[in-house]
């Protein structure tokens, strides 16, 4: 039997960003059966995706990171 996520789970993050006038924590949030949320510490606006579409964000984030290096390596003549 695969287990499923049946309840949400939320960890709070090293990552910091700027919201409402102040730095802040990021929160993840892996809600079932497949939302992936973000949101600041001490702010209650959540931003939802999908984890089908959080995987497709990953490859081509990945894919232009490799190609950016290409060029980077081949502007060099190395």
């Amino acid at each position: 039997m695969i287990p499923f996520l049946r309840k949400p789970i939320s960890r709070v993050t090293k990552s910091k960003v700027r919201e409402a006038g102040k730095v802040r924590n990021v929160i993840v949030i892996l809600r079932p059966p497949n939302i992936i949320a973000f949101r600041t510490k001490g702010c209650r606006t959540e931003y939802q995706i999908t984890a089908d579409v959080g995987y497709w964000m990953g490859v081509r984030a990945h894919t232009l990171a490799e190609s950016k290096e290409k060029k980077r390596v081949k502007k060099r003549g190395i």
